[in-house]
């Protein structure tokens, strides 16, 4: 075995010395025919025998028809395949490639190399896998293959093709080359690994799973995905670069997106669904001169946050838009230029510098709420919740244009503003730079958020106009039974608030009796 191992490595120093292919010294095809496990090199298991097949372009099939129970097969020399069939041919059998020192390597003179998985679902490679040409991965459905590590062998891109379920549990990196995953067909597929390739994650197929198991799993490249419906479970992954080719991007689990670009050709927009927290950084909205739109929390509910600029990227404009239950937060300083949408849900500004929603209108439907303690430039129309501050503190709202209020038919929680009230006469402001017009809709009610405390809170300002008369407002949830009258002061709308009728009369009382003690003691 030593000498064998040896000879090999003397024709590899060889064949580098010549210029030549270490591989291509022998292509000889072969299948094992041992229904056992056994060493590779063992010449008396294949039918290539005197030989051990091997080499460019060289067909290996590993699909004996193996007795029952898990049978391996140990890697103890370094092999070279163009194609292999991998698994028992009857099902029967876990079979194992086994090689903690040794490598195998596809190699198809130039052309894709192709694996064919087929038996047990349970069969592994856990060996070390190199590639000289891409690979396409085919077969059965898997549930943990691919469970060595993965690397180009030689320079250039190498591309998995994936049309199977498979999983990736080993590290992949680019080695000599770039490694990139292609996952055609609608199949799962998991990468686990703590990856570092850099040819990126394309996902042209829909609907199958993604599952992330690691927080670089998906390497450093671009994360591409394509399809109507792609799902993308993960614990804690990280996405360098996300390029949105579909429409739905679903899934579960906290990722991160460092920087996104919708590049969808079909329809001009894209959309994360995701039901998991979604943080993105810096967002392109078209890599055309098409306007695109994003959607945020669609279907799925999901809450995120994009804290770097959004962008309408390589087109004149792009818009946005919030939907589903969750809460999306804005922190950048956005530039782009089209209409920003919160149909439901809560959308959240937190922006210290520019503005959060770009420079085009902000619309807020019935039920859906703005809040935050940011910057918004456009003119804005809320026929829904204003919150301002958010999170439970008290804060400020800035809008830099006219705010429209469309009230509702009657009262009620989808319309009505929720502010808090605080001590001091501190309180949730809404600050307008522009006019306050009063739309559709008669009633305009403030929802005080049980606040108890009493005085004279300013609610809105702003500094142009206003066509609301102080009787137009009412109040709700207002705490210690309390009551509160609204006065237009100027370019404010303040509301006081004073104490309930009962703890006026005890307060009178007790000052009358103060005074006639005092008397009395006079």
């Amino acid at each position: 075995m030593k000498l064998l191992k040896s000879l090999s490595s003397a024709l590899v120093v060889a064949a580098s010395l010549l210029g030549v292919s270490s591989s291509a010294i022998a292509q000889t095809n072969g299948n094992w025919t041992s229904t056992l496990g056994g060493n590779w090199s063992t010449v008396s298991n294949w039918s290539s025998n005197p030989s051990v097949p091997g080499g460019n372009g060289s067909a290996v099939n590993l699909n004996a028809d193996f007795t029952a129970g898990s049978k391996t097969i140990n890697l103890d020399t370094d092999a070279v395949v163009g194609t292999m069939i991998f698994g028992d041919s009857n099902g029967i059998s876990q079979l194992i490639l086994s090689g903690a020192n040794s490598t195998l390597t596809f190699n198809n003179n130039g052309s894709n190399a192709t694996l064919t998985w087929q038996g047990a679902t349970s069969s592994n490679i856990s060996s070390a896998i190199k590639l000289d040409d891409s690979l396409v991965v085919s077969g059965i459905d898997m549930t943990g293959n691919f469970q060595g590590t993965i690397s180009a062998n030689s320079v250039g891109t190498k591309t998995i093709y994936t049309n199977n379920n498979n999983f990736f549990l080993g590290a992949i990196s680019d080695g000599a080359g770039v490694v990139a995953i292609n996952r055609v067909a609608s199949k799962a597929m998991t990468l686990s690994g703590n990856n570092t390739f850099s040819g990126g994650v394309n996902l042209n197929a829909t609907t199958a799973a993604l599952t992330l198991g690691h927080l670089n799993a998906l390497g450093t490249g671009t994360f591409t995905v394509g399809g109507a419906a792609v799902n993308v479970t993960v614990a804690n992954a990280i996405a360098k670069t996300l390029n949105l080719n579909g429409a739905n991007f679903c899934g579960s689990g906290n990722l991160t997106i460092e920087a996104m670009t919708i590049t969808n050709t079909t329809n001009a927009y894209g959309k994360i669904t995701r039901t998991g927290y979604t943080s993105i950084g810096s967002v392109a909205l078209s890599d055309s001169a098409t306007s695109k739109t994003l959607f945020v929390g669609t279907t799925n509910n999901g809450s995120g946050e994009v804290t770097g600029i959004i962008s309408n990227g390589a087109a004149a404009s792009g818009s946005l838009v919030k939907e589903g239950t969750g809460t999306w937060i804005l922190s950048g300083a956005n530039t782009y230029t089209g209409t920003t949408t919160v149909s439901a849900g809560t959308m959240i500004i937190s922006n210290t510098e520019g503005s959060g929603t770009g420079t085009g209108t902000v619309t807020v439907s019935s039920g859906a709420t703005l809040g935050g303690t940011g910057t918004i430039s456009g003119a804005t129309t809320i026929s829904g919740i204003a919150a301002p501050g958010g999170g439970g503190s008290i804060g400020t709202l800035n809008i830099g244009n006219n705010v429209t209020w469309n009230g509702g038919a009657t009262p009620g929680a989808s319309t009505d503003w929720i502010f808090q009230l605080g001590a001091g006469s501190s309180a949730d402001l809404l600050n307008i730079t522009g006019d306050l017009i009063r739309g559709t809709g008669t009633a305009f009610r403030f929802d005080f958020a049980g606040g108890t405390d009493v005085g004279t809170f300013k609610v809105v300002d702003w500094t142009g106009s206003t066509t609301f008369a102080f009787g137009d407002f009412s109040y709700t949830n207002l705490g210690g039974g309390n009551t509160a009258t609204f006065a237009v002061n100027g370019t404010q709308l303040d509301v006081t608030v004073i104490p309930e009728p009962a703890t006026c009369a005890l307060l009178a009382f007790a000052l009358t009796a103060a005074v006639v003690f005092r008397r009395r003691r006079v």
